[in-house]
């Protein structure tokens, strides 16, 4: 039996798969939620999500800065992975703006409970 509690949760968290429930019970047991995959991992298409392109726009900013912000305004840890220089300094500049409510709104809207891999499952995986 284990004798220290975790402090951080991790779950795959992106605009396609917002994990709303999962989070917020994480964070009721005074747990940290971690997003893994945080961008889709480039595989999803939400890079290229129309709503987020609109939302982007208004605030000069990209698709990635935009979904970046969106998990750290909802209290998440974000750390989106990269081997590019410029996509790392890009995902840098977030905290210069600031989603509106309403912008929030429409980026968790956009969940499909839509994993970016189906063997990541925990319903379904092989353990």
């Amino acid at each position: 039996m284990a004798t220290i509690r975790p402090v951080v949760n991790q779950n795959e968290i992106h605009p396609y798969m917002t994990q709303q429930e999962v989070a917020g019970a994480t964070f009721a047991k005074g747990l940290q939620v971690e997003s893994w995959g945080p961008l889709g991992q480039g595989k999803n298409g939400v890079l290229a999500d129309l709503e987020i392109a609109k939302v982007a726009a208004a605030h000069g900013k990209s698709a990635a800065q935009v979904i970046i912000r969106w998990h750290l305004q909802r209290g998440l840890m974000v750390i989106p992975r990269s081997s590019n220089p410029a996509h790392i300094a890009e995902n840098l500049q977030v905290f210069d703006f600031e989603l509106t409510p309403r912008e929030m709104q429409v980026i968790s809207g956009l969940n499909r409970n839509e994993r970016t891999f189906e063997k990541n499952d925990p319903e379904n995986f092989p353990w």
